[in-house]
C-alpha cells in the first residue's frame, strides 16, 4: 500500500472509550457547525445526546 493511502477501519466501540468518541464526535460537530448553524451549550460543547442509546441498549449500531 502507497504510505500516501488511508485505509479506514469500522470497528466496535467498546464502553471504556466512550470518552474518546464524544471527543472525536465533539470536532466532528464542530466542522459541520458552519453548514448547520448549531451553537455551543453553556458547558462549551455541541449536542450529542443521541450517542448515549448505543450504550445502553444491546444491538444498536450507527
Amino acid at each position: 500500500m502507497d504510505s500516501n493511502q488511508c485505509s479506514p477501519e469500522l470497528m466496535r466501540i467498546k464502553l471504556q472509550d466512550k470518552a474518546i468518541l464524544k471527543n472525536i464526535y465533539q470536532l466532528y460537530l464542530h466542522d459541520l457547525s458552519p453548514y448547520n448553524q448549531e451553537d455551543l451549550d453553556h458547558n462549551g460543547l455541541y449536542e450529542e445526546g443521541f450517542l448515549d442509546p448505543f450504550w445502553e441498549k444491546e444491538g444498536l449500531f450507527i
